[in-house]
């Protein structure tokens, strides 16, 4: 198994949407961590005909090998182009369905491909696969003033944290309590 290294940072998405003949992706969730960056993708098994006409997701495992299969073939050709640089997969995890999870409702699948660790700052981040190409991220310039930051995640936001109105509205109306509830674990 992979080690991704703690979690830095995360985005989520809900418009970008790598299609198959036979699956359709929908990219959910972009995790930026220490040793590689993870793209999380959903998809609806029973929608696909690589289901074979099965609907209830507790079956899942009757097709699991077919969806896997197709993961691994389609994600082959995913690049991640940062700034002009094209990086490929460092590892193309699995698909998997989640029956019991705080995040996705039960019957969601998914499928995960892991990329090098890229520095986002500044950076113009496009992701293809096949003829297709999606904007993931275009850099702006924050001259005035800075992207929030995920501040409800346990350990962000500390004493120390600058809160400025103009940056932030959320963490300059919540530090204190942000900081209170971190301590108290």
């Amino acid at each position: 198994m992979f080690d991704t290294g703690a979690l830095l940072r995360w985005e989520e998405y809900t418009d970008i949407v790598l299609g198959s003949d036979m699956v359709d992706y929908d990219l959910s969730v972009i995790e930026y961590n220490e040793n590689a960056t993870a793209f999380v993708f959903i998809y609806d098994f029973a929608a696909s005909p690589l289901a074979n006409g099965e609907t209830d997701y507790h079956n899942y495992a009757a097709v699991d090998d077919a969806f896997n299969e197709h993961w691994q073939t389609f994600a082959e050709n995913i690049v991640l182009t940062v700034n002009g640089v094209e990086y490929p997969a460092i590892r193309i995890g699995k698909c998997k369905i989640v029956l019991s999870d705080e995040y996705y409702p039960d019957g969601t699948c998914g499928a995960t491909i892991l990329f090098p660790v890229i520095s986002e700052e500044n950076a113009d981040i496009i992701l293809t696969a096949g003829d297709e190409s999606y904007a993931i991220k275009s850099f702006i310039d924050y001259s005035s003033g800075t992207p929030w930051i995920f501040s409800t995640l346990n350990g962000v936001v500390t004493e120390d944290t600058p809160a400025d109105l103009k940056d932030d509205f959320y963490l300059y109306v919540n530090k204190d309590a942000l900081v209170e509830t971190d301590a108290s674990g």
